[in-house]
């Protein structure tokens, strides 16, 4: 900020028209590099706008900095906010779409395996047996992990109280998983 641009125009304020302006001090309102605003004080003596004067010029203009970076900061937080909340709703909504567009397709993997063991019993070899086996299994544990998604989606909304929960047999569901 040119501040002798900034005088030069004040001078010629029609409000301050007709007035001797013998002093003043002028600071600025925010850093230097980015400057909100111009904080100015005038007298007709040129004595009378002294250090102690300049001191309080520029604790007025850092008080008014840091209240309009303070109300930025705000306006920006809740920017975030209504954004992570719309950004919720989304993945919220996705999860539960998902969820019931995967159901379908893993009722009928599970039906039609279960229709083989069903109709093949006693003449499929073991080895034969223990596939299916594994994806009537992998039917079962994949309906499971849709469902806790659908679930997890629901946290932050769900009115369930929160349970206690064996280590143990997560970590066992963990490990099942990936096997």
């Amino acid at each position: 900020v040119d501040l002798i641009k900034v005088w030069d125009r004040l001078r010629t304020c029609e409000k301050l028209r007709g007035t001797e302006v013998g002093g003043g001090s002028t600071v600025l309102i925010g850093a230097e590099h980015e400057p909100r605003g111009v904080l100015c004080v005038f007298s007709a003596d040129a004595r009378m706008v002294r250090q102690d004067d300049r001191v309080f010029l520029e604790s007025v203009a850092n008080v008014v900095a840091s209240a309009w970076a303070r109300e930025q900061a705000e306006e920006a937080r809740a920017h975030l906010i209504k954004e992570l909340e719309r950004s919720n709703d989304e993945l919220k909504q996705f999860a539960y779409v998902a969820s019931h567009a995967l159901q379908e397709p893993l009722r009928t993997v599970g039906s039609f395996a279960q229709l083989l063991a069903r109709r093949n019993r006693g003449t499929l070899d073991k080895d034969a047996a223990d596939f299916i086996g594994f994806i009537v299994d992998g039917v079962e544990r994949m309906r499971g992990l849709i469902n806790d998604l659908l679930i997890y989606s629901r946290v932050g909304t769900s009115t369930a109280p929160f349970e206690e929960l064996s280590t143990q047999e997560a970590l066992h569901r963990a490990r099942a998983n990936l096997h």
